[in-house]
């Protein structure tokens, strides 16, 4: 049984199904990670999803998206959410706790935040923590007008990853699914670009495992 919209509930702590806990702060936060973990589920990581999960979720797993502009409710009827999956979303980094993602994802982050304003190293810890990282880039020129354009952003996502540590970044241009690299980086997940509004046809995807 899946879910397919989350809905923000003042009651962040009832255990009501469908349900997203919004800006509850790090103890509730730090004891949803804790639980996952110990349920086996995957604890994941988006910057910037808007109103739409970016990855289907497995009943165990937990959901941490970062959006300042956040509407009440997140969508996951592209990419599905099995029934007991745990929904949070805060509206800055800084509410966050230490945490290692096992996933990192981040669908069309915006040029002149990245690029300008150097957005990814607000989240340095866990970006160079978290087990995967992946970056899907949209392509269209007019999508990312600032900076040098698509080929100096690219190269901007990739240095920042690399000077926070990660040391291999791979990349591939792609369309639609993408769940089969998360597969091969270990992260057994659904993943359709074509949940977010922000991709033209194809994206640029980087994608970095950690290696010990």
């Amino acid at each position: 049984m899946f879910v397919d919209k989350f809905i923000k509930n003042d009651e962040v702590t009832s255990g009501r199904e469908r349900s997203l806990m919004y800006d509850v702060g790090k103890d509730v936060l730090s004891r949803e990670i804790r639980e996952a973990r110990e349920r086996g589920g995957k604890v994941i990581m988006e910057i910037g999803p808007g109103r739409t999960g970016g990855v289907a979720l497995k009943k165990d797993d937990l959901y941490i998206g970062v959006e300042p502009y956040f509407e009440g409710e997140m969508s996951f009827s592209t990419n599905k959410a099995e029934l007991g999956a745990r929904v949070a979303v805060v509206s800055d980094v800084w509410q966050l706790p230490e945490f290692k993602p096992d996933l990192f994802l981040s669908i069309a982050p915006n040029p002149i935040d990245v690029e300008e304003k150097n957005m990814l190293w607000d989240y340095e810890g866990y970006i160079r923590d978290a087990g995967v990282v992946v970056f899907a880039l949209d392509m269209r020129t007019r999508e990312a007008t600032s900076g040098s354009g698509v080929r100096g952003f690219e190269r901007k996502v990739r240095n920042d990853l690399l000077e926070m540590g990660r040391r291999r970044v791979d990349r591939e241009v792609m369309s639609g699914s993408i769940s089969g690299l998360l597969e091969d980086l270990g992260v057994d997940r659904g993943c359709n670009l074509n949940s977010s509004g922000d991709l033209g046809g194809r994206a640029i995807v980087l994608s970095s495992e950690k290696r010990s």
